[in-house]
C-alpha cells in the first residue's frame, strides 16, 4: 500500500473486547469482524486498511505520528479517550489529512460525561450511532474527501495578493477542511430529539437567589416570558413569577392550568402555583408573595413606564421598587449540558437542511422559493420552527444585511447570502453562508475570500477570557486591510440561546470577557451595492482554550 491509498484505522481502549462487552450497547460484532468488513469496503474504493488497537494513549499517539506523510487518512474510534485524550487530540491536529471520528453507539444519548469529545475539534467530522455501519460510512467519506483533495490540489491557485502568501496558504488549508466537513454532512443523520440530555432547570432559581443577594434585593418579579421559561420550564404565553429569598410563586391563567403543573413538575421546580379566575387577582397574589420584602426588583429591560407606575401604586406600595438589569440574563450566558445539546441539535438540523438544498440555487429559484424550501426542510427534519425569518438575498439585495426574501429570481453572477436557523425545544441556531451562482467577478471572488479569512480569524480568536472587542478586531482588521472597512456594516456577533440575539454583543470596543460555556456567533460581512454582499457566520461554543463550532454546513462558495 502506498501513502496515497493507506487509511490508518485506530481502535482505542477496550475495543478489543467488542462482541462480549455490553452487547446491548456495542453490538455482537467482534473487532476482527469489524476490521475485515472495513477492509473489504476500503478495497472497493481502492484503499487499504492498516489497523491497530491499543489500550494505551501513548501507543495511539505514536501511531498517529508515524502516519504523518505516510498515510492518506485516519479513521479513529478513541473509546474512552474520546473524552479526555488531549495527547491524542494534539497528535491528530498535526496530521494533514482527513480524520474521521467513529463511535458505534451515540455518545449524545448516553451518560452526560460522554457528551464531550476532545477529538472532534480536530476531526474532519464524526459519525456515531450506526454500529458497524459507521465504519463503512467513514470509509466512503474518506474516499470522497481524498477525491476532493486531489481536485483542490490540481486546481490552479489564484495569484496571491501582495505580502499575503502565508495568509493564502492558511486560507487554502481552511478551505480544504471546510470541503472535508461539507462532504461529511451527508453522512450525519438528524439528531434524536427524543433523547436529548435533560436541562438543569431546578438549579437555576438557587443561582438566581445568589445573584439577587449580591444585588441587594429581597424579591424579583419576573415578567419576561423567556426568563420565566428559563427559570421554570414553562412554555406558555402568560405568566408572572415572584422569587424571594426562600419561596417561589408562579401565576398564570386558566388556559395553562394543566400545562404549567406538568411543565414545572417535569423541570423539578417547586412553586406556589396560582391560577386566579380574574386578572385583578394577580395583583393580590404578587403583593402577598412580596409581603415583608423591603426591596422588590423589576426587570428594567422588560417593564414599561406604565407598568412600573401601576406596580408602584397598586401592587407594591409598601416596598421600595428598584430596577434590575440582567439578573436572569447573566445566568443564561453559560449553557448547561442540556442547553448545549439543544443548540447543537438545532444547528445540526440547519446544517443538514442547507447541505441537502444548496444545489437548488443553481436551478435559479426565486429568493422566496428557496427560503420556503429551506424552512420546510428544517421543519421536516424535526425543527419546531425557524429561528427567525430566513434571509435569502441575491444580486444587489445581498448588499442589504437583513433583506427579506422576495420575488427576485436568482441569476448567474449573483452572490447569494443565506442566513437561517432552526428552533429545537426553545433553543435557536444561527448560521450564514454566501454562495455564488455561475462565475463570479474578480471583485466578488475577492470579497468572499476576504470575508472567509476574516471569519476564520474571528473563530480562531474565540476562547475563554478574550474580550468581545478583541474578537471583533480579529475580523475587522482583515477587512480593513483589504480596503473594505467601511463596508463592514454591523457588529461581529452575538450570543444565542432561548433568544436568537442574546448577550454578549461582539462589537468594536467591547470589553466583556467571554467565558467557557457561552455560545456566540462570528459573522463578519462586506456589502458593496454594485457587487452584492458576503457574510459568513458560525455559531460556536466557547471553550477554555478555543471554541467548538456548532454549525458545520459547507462553506464552498460556488454552485
Amino acid at each position: 500500500m502506498t501513502a496515497s491509498t493507506t487509511v490508518l484505522m485506530l481502535s482505542g481502549p477496550n475495543l478489543n473486547l467488542l462482541g462480549e462487552r455490553e452487547p446491548s450497547v456495542y453490538g455482537t460484532t467482534t473487532l476482527a469482524e469489524l476490521v475485515d468488513a472495513t477492509t473489504r469496503r476500503a478495497a472497493d474504493h481502492g484503499l487499504g486498511i492498516e489497523h491497530h488497537q491499543s489500550n494505551h494513549e501513548g501507543d495511539l499517539v505514536d501511531l498517529v505520528h508515524a502516519a504523518r506523510g505516510r498515510c492518506a487518512a485516519i479513521v479513529v474510534n478513541p473509546g474512552a479517550l474520546t473524552h479526555y485524550g488531549w495527547s491524542l487530540h494534539d497528535a491528530l491536529a498535526t496530521f494533514d489529512g482527513p480524520v474521521v471520528e467513529v463511535h458505534l453507539s451515540s455518545p449524545a444519548a448516553r451518560e452526560p460525561w460522554r457528551h464531550t469529545s476532545v477529538v472532534s475539534p480536530v476531526a474532519s467530522g464524526t459519525i456515531s450511532g450506526f454500529g458497524p455501519l459507521g465504519y463503512l460510512l467513514a470509509i466512503s467519506a474518506v474516499a470522497d474527501l481524498l477525491g476532493e483533495r486531489l481536485a483542490l490540489a490540481s486546481a490552479p491557485p489564484p495569484p496571491p495578493p501582495p505580502h499575503a502568501h502565508s495568509r493564502l496558504e492558511q486560507r487554502r488549508h481552511n478551505q480544504r477542511r471546510r470541503h472535508e466537513r461539507g462532504h461529511l454532512m451527508s453522512m450525519i443523520t438528524v439528531p434524536d430529539l427524543t433523547a436529548l440530555v435533560p436541562m438543569e432547570v431546578s438549579l437555576r432559581i438557587p443561582r438566581l437567589r445568589v445573584a439577587m443577594a449580591a444585588a441587594g434585593v429581597d424579591a424579583l418579579m419576573v415578567t419576561n416570558l423567556t426568563n420565566i421559561r428559563y427559570l421554570t420550564g414553562f412554555t406558555g404565553s402568560a405568566a408572572l413569577v415572584m422569587v424571594t429569598g426562600d419561596d417561589l410563586w408562579f401565576v398564570t391563567d386558566g388556559r395553562y392550568t394543566t400545562q404549567s403543573e406538568a411543565e414545572l413538575a417535569d423541570a423539578g421546580v417547586q412553586a406556589h402555583l396560582e391560577v386566579p379566575p380574574r386578572a385583578d387577582d394577580q395583583r393580590r397574589i404578587m403583593a402577598d408573595a412580596a409581603a415583608g420584602c423591603a426591596r422588590v426588583a423589576l426587570e428594567a429591560d422588560h417593564v414599561s413606564w406604565a407598568q412600573q407606575q401601576r406596580f408602584a401604586g397598586d401592587w407594591f406600595s409598601s416596598a421600595e421598587l428598584v430596577p434590575s438589569v440582567g439578573l436572569v440574563e447573566s445566568l443564561r450566558l453559560t449553557k448547561d449540558a442540556g442547553e448545549v445539546a439543544r443548540l447543537l441539535a438545532a444547528a445540526s438540523i440547519a446544517d443538514i437542511a442547507f447541505s441537502r438544498l444548496r444545489h437548488r440555487l443553481a436551478d435559479r429559484p426565486t429568493e422566496a422559493e428557496f427560503g420556503l424550501e429551506l424552512d420546510t426542510e428544517m421543519r421536516r427534519l424535526g425543527a419546531a420552527d425557524v429561528s427567525f425569518e430566513t434571509i435569502v438575498a441575491s444580486g444587489p439585495n445581498a448588499a442589504r444585511p437583513h433583506h427579506s426574501p422576495g420575488p427576485r429570481t436568482i441569476a448567474g453572477g449573483d452572490l447569494v447570502v443565506v442566513d437561517f436557523g432552526a428552533l429545537v425545544d426553545g433553543y435557536h441556531s444561527d448560521m450564514t453562508r454566501t454562495q455564488w451562482v455561475g462565475e463570479p467577478t474578480p471583485t466578488q471572488r475577492r470579497m468572499w475570500e476576504v470575508v472567509a479569512e476574516a471569519q476564520q480569524a474571528g473563530v480562531d480568536a474565540v476562547h475563554a477570557g478574550v474580550t468581545t472587542g478583541q474578537v471583533d478586531t480579529a475580523c475587522r482588521d482583515i477587512i480593513d486591510a483589504a480596503g473594505w472597512g467601511e463596508a463592514f456594516l454591523h457588529s461581529t456577533g452575538h450570543g444565542v440561546g432561548l433568544d436568537i440575539h442574546e448577550q454578549p454583543r461582539l462589537a468594536a470596543g467591547g470589553d466583556v470577557a467571554i467565558d467557557a460555556g457561552w455560545v456566540v456567533t462570528v459573522e463578519p460581512g462586506v456589502y458593496l451595492p454594485e457587487h452584492g454582499g458576503v457574510r459568513i457566520e458560525d455559531m460556536v461554543l466557547v471553550e477554555p482554550d478555543g471554541c467548538t463550532p456548532f454549525t458545520r454546513a459547507p462553506k464552498e462558495s460556488g454552485v
